[in-house]
Formats: C-alpha cells, structure tokens, sequence
C-alpha cells in the first residue's frame, strides 16, 4: 500500500515547495521593492504563470505519451520543434510583457522571455522522467528552484539590491538550475541506452496540438471568473472572491500530483479504477464544503484579517467548484491517455464558454454569488464531458 501511495505523496510535496517558497518570500519582496516596483513584479509574474501553459503547445503531455509508447528519445526533427516552440514562446512573452503599462523597458521583457523559454525547454525533459515514473528527479527539481528562490531573494534583501530585475534573474536562474536533476536522470539512462530514437517532430505535434487545446480551456476554467470579475465587479468584491478561490483551489495541488502519476500508467496500458476513484473524490469534496462551512470565518480571518471575513460565505460553494475540478482532473489523465484529448477540450472549452457567460448574465442580477454559479456550472458541464470521454476511451 505505501508504495502505491508513495509517488503520490512525493509529487504532492514537490507541488507544495514553489507556492511555499512564493510564501517566504512574499514580504522581502515587497519591503525590498516598495510598492510600485512590487507591483510591477507581480504584473510581469501574471504573464509567467500563464505563459508555459498557453505557448507549450501539449509538450509535456505528449512527451509522456510517446516516451511510454515506445521508449523513445527525440529525434532531431523534434528537437527543432521543441526549440522553435521555445523560441516563438519567448517572443511572445517579451512581447507580452513590453505591453504592461508600467514596465518601462530594461532588462524585464528579456529575462521573462529567457524563463518562459526555459520552462518550455525542460518539458521534454521532464516528459520523460514523468513516463519512466522517476518522480525522486522532479522532486529533486521542484526543490532546488525553491531553495534557491529562497536564497537568493534573501540574499538580494540583504545586499541592498533588490531590483525588478534582480529578481527576475533569481527566478530565471533557479529555473535553469533546477532542470540539473532532470539532465543528471536523462544522461544515466542514455548512458544505460534506454532510450532509442523514436519521436518524430509528427508525432509530437500530432499527439500535443489537442493536449494543449485542453489545457488552454483548462486554464480558462480556472481563471476566467476571475478576470471577468474584475471588469465587471468592484475591487473589494474581487479581493473577496480571490481569497476564498485562494483557499478552495488547494485541493488542486493533489489533484495534480496524482494526474502526473496515473497519466505514464495509463499510457503504458495500465487499467483505470476511475468508477472506485469517484465515490473516494466526491466524500472528500463534501467533506471540504462541511469543514469550510465550520471552519471557514475564523480561518479567514486568522490567515487575511477580519476584514475578509465576509468571503467565508461564499468559500464553501468554490469548494464544490473546486472538488469537480480535482476530478476532472483525474478524469483528464485517462483521456489523454487513450488518445482522446481533442474529446476533453470540447468539453473543456465548451464548460469555459458556460462560465464567461454565466459571469455575464448572471453578476448583475445575484452579484459574487451569479460568479461563483457560473463557476459551478463550467466546472460541472467540463467534469461531466471529461467523465463521458474517459469511459468511453475504455474504463
């Protein structure tokens, strides 16, 4: 039993060791900056979660696929696509960022390309790694980044330079150098010749062009309401909605963790236990919306302050939001897997639609509340087309 549970346990730590890092750094940042150039770094960072997601194009995902298939290594045909993806992701980043109206030049939109250009290098890489279930090396990378984020923030806080820049550059070298475990790992199982060549530039962009289709509306799910509430709500209801998302949306980070884990079985012709999956996922959501509904006052208060108080009413309906967007999640692995990405992102995007246009119709009608439905909705209608394309595909 422990060794079943062991991956899953690994890869949820190493997802927790960025947002921590994030967490530690937070005040350094903002004492060292001041509030302008704090607000300039949080801007630039917006555009680099996104990025990697919306220009990857399916590189990790597919990359899994196919190394599990075939035990195959790039060939250079697919090399030149993963740096021409790089590149034109870069490109766009910089670009990305020049728009931001109070980042005035300088060194910014390099760096951030140069991160963005990195991140999307290494998803190959770390595909490989996924499909040969060496979850000790992404451990590894996860917790270098973090150490050195760490570090070096510190040290930048210490020496008096800390700069928009600087931190850019602490970002962008922790990156690179937390990719060393996954090259240690990629050269002793060359070296064992595990790795023949196989994946053509075809392949690749065949099996990735639906992944990232999927991701992208994924993506959209998770962060629409957002963005939409902050043109059409006021700011003290987006800061509201954006704490109690904060807390609802940590059920996510297993549900990562165990879609990295049963996507390489999966591929490798694994049977799903989805239908003994969901009853376990759906008793921990209500379990979640019970707890938020005790807990969730003095919890917000304690970590945000008084003043936020008010979104412990509305915390325990993103719980649900959130408990179909850990299983949709899970549901996604076995889809992809058997090849039907395409499948889960019309669903994804059709439940993405459904929210923007909840957001609209509904806030000004209900307000927040109209918001967090639409929310439901998308989630509910994309968990429920992942479902059918998952046990369709064989489950």
């Amino acid at each position: 039993m422990l060794r079943r549970v062991r991956p899953f346990l690994l890869v949820m730590a190493s997802n927790i060791a960025i947002p921590v890092a994030s967490l530690a750094t937070g005040p350094l940042l903002a004492r060292g900056l001041g509030v302008d150039d704090r607000g300039a770094l949080a801007a630039i960072m917006a555009v680099l979660m996104i990025a990697p997601a919306l220009f990857s194009f399916g590189l990790q995902d597919a990359s899994v696929l196919l190394y599990r298939r075939a035990a195959a290594r790039f060939s250079i045909s697919a090399s030149a696509v993963t740096i021409a993806i790089a590149i034109l992701a870069s490109a766009l980043s910089a670009l990305l960022t020049i728009t931001i109206p109070f980042v005035q030049g300088g060194a910014a939109p390099l760096l951030a390309s140069a991160y963005v250009g990195t991140m999307i290098g290494l998803m190959p890489l770390r595909g490989m790694i996924v499909a040969a279930e060496h979850f000790r090396a992404i451990a590894a990378e996860k917790w270098t980044q973090a150490t050195l984020r760490v570090v070096g923030t510190i040290f930048l806080f210490a020496t008096q330079s800390m700069t928009v820049e600087s931190a850019l550059l602490v970002l962008l070298g922790s990156t690179a150098l937390g990719g060393i475990p996954l090259v240690l790992f990629a050269r002793a199982k060359l070296a064992r010749g595990g790795l023949p060549r196989g994946v053509t530039a075809s392949a690749l962009v065949r099996l990735g062009w639906p992944i990232w289709l999927a991701a992208v509306a994924q993506l959209a799910l998770l962060r629409l309401d957002q963005v939409t509430l902050s043109f059409i709500g006021t700011s003290y209801e987006l800061g509201l909605y954006v704490v109690a998302a904060t807390l609802a949306d940590v059920a996510l980070i297993a549900s990562t963790a165990i879609r990295l884990v049963i996507l390489p079985r999966l591929a490798g012709g694994e049977s799903s236990r989805l239908a003994r999956a969901a009853p376990v996922v759906f008793s921990l959501g209500l379990l979640g919306v019970l707890l938020s509904i005790w807990l969730g006052d003095p919890l917000i208060s304690w970590l945000f302050g008084g003043p936020f108080s008010s979104a412990s009413e509305i915390l325990p309906w993103l719980v649900v939001a959130s408990t179909l967007g850990v299983w949709l999640d899970i549901v996604s692995a076995q889809a992809t897997a058997r090849g039907r990405a395409g499948h889960l992102a019309v669903g994804s995007g059709a439940g993405a639609v459904l929210s923007l246009i909840g957001c609209f119709a509904l806030y000004p009608v209900v307000g927040v509340d109209g918001v967090v439905i639409a929310r439901i909705a998308g989630y509910a209608i994309a968990a429920v087309a992942a479902s059918w394309t998952a046990f369709r595909a064989g489950d």
